[in-house]
């Protein structure tokens, strides 16, 4: 049965042998400030807007000290974690951060924990746009070359868009019609 072990070897560690890869010996992870600073103004505020209120749920205070004195509803001492993750919930949707549920701060506060405040980013405003969308870049090149072969003639003429069609099935394989 693959996955399974069947018998383990113990290695006593004064024999100088010791177990690598443990969390102790694993390097840091890479600091992901550079990729928050290529991110959208608003992507960042927003982003670090939910790390304060990330903060809040888990630790009672949105400080990154984690000084001052709770908030009633975010108190520790009074609530659990559980407790705390509807109200924000609830404060956020009347802050107007759009629909929050319950489900959706326990989603961002888990990106956190795994990425930090990068997993707070909006990655469809990072991602930036493209002119092309979503199309093949095969088909997109094979377009343009088609395109740039036909400067200087005349746009008038079928024949020219029957060309581009079929030099870009020959080019990508694929069929196009219209």
């Amino acid at each position: 049965m693959l996955g399974r072990v069947d018998h383990a070897r113990v290695v006593d560690p004064s024999s100088g042998f010791a177990v690598l890869g443990t969390e102790a010996e694993r390097p840091p992870a890479v600091s992901r400030w550079g990729l928050f600073e290529t991110a959208p103004v608003a992507a960042r505020e927003r982003a670090l807007a939910w790390q304060r209120h990330i903060r809040e749920v888990e630790a009672g205070v949105a400080g990154v000290d984690g000084g001052g004195t709770p908030r009633p509803e975010y108190d520790p001492e009074r609530f659990t974690v559980a407790q705390r993750e509807p109200a924000k919930a609830e404060e956020l949707t009347a802050l107007g951060f759009g629909r929050v549920s319950r489900t959706t701060v326990q989603r961002m506060r888990g990106r956190y924990r795994r990425q930090g405040l990068w997993g707070l980013v909006d990655h469809r405003a990072a991602r930036g746009a493209n002119a092309t969308g979503r199309s093949d870049e095969r088909v997109v090149a094979a377009i343009r070359d088609v395109l740039c072969g036909q400067r200087g003639r005349s746009k008038g003429h079928r024949q020219g868009s029957d060309a581009v069609g079929r030099t870009t099935s020959l080019r990508t394989g694929t069929v196009m019609r219209w």
